[in-house]
């Protein structure tokens, strides 16, 4: 049975390989110990901690960004590691929370 630290520290692998080692922000080459790892779309808007939600960090740039969405080319360094279509999804969320759209068509469930 895998413990709960051999699991944070897979996931947070899987997350910083999104930018091939690399800060998603500034661009700073990360070891494992030193990446933090931050919502995209933070909880408070309608974030989930689903993998595509999160995104690794430095810890200077995680202090920054805080709890805000981030705007449009602040992440320079993720664009590259995710398709035009996942790009495109995550902008049209964020556009959707700051609108008080929380419920996209796909999240429903068509009930008799």
């Amino acid at each position: 049975m895998r413990t709960q630290k051999q699991k944070k520290l897979t996931t947070k692998r899987i997350i910083l390989k999104k930018t091939g080692g690399l800060c998603a922000k500034c661009g700073k080459p990360l070891t494992l110990e030193k990446t933090t790892i931050d919502h995209l779309i933070p909880k408070y808007r309608g974030g989930t901690d689903e993998l595509s939600n999160l995104i690794p960090m430095c810890k200077h740039c995680n202090k920054q960004k805080g709890s805000r969405i981030v705007e449009e080319g602040e992440l320079a360094y993720l664009e590259p590691f995710y398709s035009s279509e996942n790009i495109s999804e995550l902008k049209k969320r964020i556009e959707d929370i700051e609108a008080g759209r929380n419920i996209h068509e796909q999240d429903l469930i068509e009930v008799d």
